[in-house]
């Protein structure tokens, strides 16, 4: 197979409606069309990720399979580290950490997020853990028997401070926001400027662009599809303090669907404040139309230096969805 130049990963839960093994195929299916990556939900209306991690881990061979993402308030990292070590032996050597401050999954428990030095505390521990030092966290000594490579971690970010913690810290940073040009390169500044302060440059970090797609020839169709993951992101704007310029003109909006926003249906299709959600902003930070019209669009984010874009596999025939994309977007990363 071709080398890609830029890397394609796929996003998905598994509902308590759907089965362990309908995602096991659709894990296989995705490594069989040349997905790179997998990436495994962890909100509370999801099965386990770990669980799902492992049982991908032992049904498949190359593809990549990550967390998508933890948190450090529901998960303690050091729970965390015996279940992504427990991965990354099971898969030899294939796993990936997705960590983030726990927006979503937090505050459906009724938490609140962690705090920018809890995610970093995270980080640190995770990554001696992974390198097989002993740490001595609420008294007790932990250690975990590594003989595999440190499993590398992904920063899921989109505002400023969490941006150059991932610059500063990370093997990599999750770019989450959307799917467009000016939103992408003011976080790569974000990005250089925390590697930077670390003595790294934006080269030391994979830059992993998430966002939804949805291909089809009919555009209101499309656009239904991705409406409930730019809601979620909507949701998160709704909460800055201070908006960038170019998303200002959607303040309204975001903080319409902010004050709506029903986390019981997050990112579901079923979701009645996915409606509050304008042709507009869809287009702004998601990927929707014909096969032509996403190519283009991946072509022109893509050319930004991003190593790789991951897509949330949307409600629906999702294999048909996998195959899709296999069809137009990966020749197109080529």
């Amino acid at each position: 197979m071709v080398r890609k130049a830029v890397e394609i990963g796929i996003s998905l839960g598994v509902s308590p409606r759907d089965t362990f093994e309908n995602m096991i195929d659709l894990i296989k299916n995705a490594e069989e069309y040349g997905f790179d990556s997998a990436w495994l939900i962890d909100i509370p209306t999801s099965k386990d990720c770990f669980i799902s991690m492992a049982l991908a881990a032992i049904n498949t061979k190359t593809i990549r399979l990550g967390s998508g993402v933890i948190n450090p308030i529901t998960r303690h990292p050091a729970v965390s580290g015996r279940g992504l070590a427990a991965v990354q032996e099971l898969s030899q050597g294939r796993c990936l950490v997705g960590l983030g401050t726990g927006h979503t999954d937090v505050h459906m428990l009724g938490r609140k997020p962690g705090r920018i030095k809890d995610v970093e505390e995270a980080i640190t521990l995770l990554q001696k853990l992974f390198r097989g030092e002993k740490i001595t966290n609420y008294g007790m000594d932990l250690q975990l028997p590594v003989d595999y490579d440190p499993i590398p971690i992904f920063l899921a970010a989109n505002q400023p401070n969490m941006l150059r913690l991932a610059g500063k810290l990370c093997d990599g940073v999750i770019l989450m926001g959307g799917a467009n040009v000016e939103f992408i390169k003011w976080q790569m500044a974000h990005v250089r400027e925390g590697a930077e302060s670390a003595g790294r440059t934006l080269d030391d970090i994979q830059l992993d662009l998430w966002f939804p797609m949805s291909i089809s020839d009919d555009k209101e169709q499309a656009l239904t599809d991705i409406r409930p993951w730019v809601a979620s992101q909507a949701e998160t704007f709704s909460f800055w303090k201070d908006l960038p310029d170019f998303l200002e003109p959607y303040r309204d909006e975001c903080a319409r669907i902010g004050a709506a926003y029903d986390k019981t249906h997050h990112v579901s299709r079923h979701a009645v404040h996915k409606e509050l959600v304008s042709d507009d902003l869809a287009n702004y930070l998601a990927v929707a139309g014909s096969a032509q019209e996403c190519v283009e669009r991946i072509e022109e984010i893509t050319s930004l230096g991003i190593h790789g874009i991951t897509t949330a596999l949307l409600p629906g025939d999702r294999k048909d969805r996998l195959r899709m994309m296999s069809e137009t977007i990966i020749p197109a990363l080529v």
